[in-house]
């Protein structure tokens, strides 16, 4: 027993290095892996890394205590946060201007055959632009009211002035009874001051007023080369 004691830890380390010499490499290194893989489930293991773990906190939150209270550096870090927003505010408001200032863009995509579509007669007109600028054309800016082709149930068009108050004078007390519809249509048509219901074909006149065309649901009605229409 007293050998064992008198053997100096240099001596051992020297005992095991040469016991390993003998041995195998590969044995040498599994034995090595064995203990490491042991060490992760060694009861004793876990207990020493938790303990380090909790001197380690420690130390650092009692380090920390000793720390004086620095009013200077939270207004420094509450400054900086400051001015951040500051600036994202400043930024996010001139982009929202410059947005904007500028006009949206309108314009469509161009279509498969690579001709560029328009927006407005795409989404907004019923009917193509080229119908709205013949319509335009037809006018007359030197006279006075426009004007309107009609086409009959005999399938004659007439160019009619439309409405204005002349018309609707000897017409106001004319109403629409109804419409016997045929290859020859007749309107049915009333005078509420007379009391006197008339049967009346294309061409036909009621008084002054002529029967312009007679369609499924209204009448055209025309006087001195203005018109109207009874519904």
């Amino acid at each position: 027993m007293a050998t064992e004691r008198s053997v100096t830890p240099e001596k051992q380390l020297l005992k095991l290095i040469e016991e390993q010499k003998g041995k195998n490499p590969a044995a040498v290194q599994a034995h090595a892996l064995k203990r490491r893989g042991m060490s992760f489930v060694s009861p004793g293991a876990w207990l020493g890394r938790f303990s380090f773990s909790k001197d380690w906190f420690r130390r650092k939150i009692e380090s920390f205590r000793g720390q004086p209270f620095d009013i200077k550096s939270i207004n420094r870090i509450l400054l900086l946060c400051a001015c951040v927003f500051t600036l994202y505010f400043l930024a996010s408001t001139t982009t929202a201007l410059i947005q904007l200032s500028s006009p949206p863009e309108l314009g469509a995509p161009a279509s498969e055959n690579g001709s560029s579509v328009d927006l407005m007669e795409r989404v907004f007109l019923k009917k193509a632009v080229s119908y709205y600028l013949e319509k335009i054309g037809e006018r007359d800016i030197f006279k006075m009211g426009a004007v309107r082709k009609v086409t009959g149930a005999d399938g004659v068009e007439t160019e009619m002035k439309v409405t204005s108050a002349r018309i609707l004078d000897v017409t106001e007390n004319l109403k629409l009874v109804g419409i016997s519809w045929s290859s020859e249509p007749d309107a049915i048509i009333e005078d509420t001051r007379d009391t006197k219901t008339f049967f009346v074909k294309t061409g036909q006149k009621i008084g002054e007023v002529k029967v312009q065309a007679i369609f499924k649901d209204k009448v055209v009605l025309s006087y001195q080369g203005e018109e109207t229409e009874l519904k």
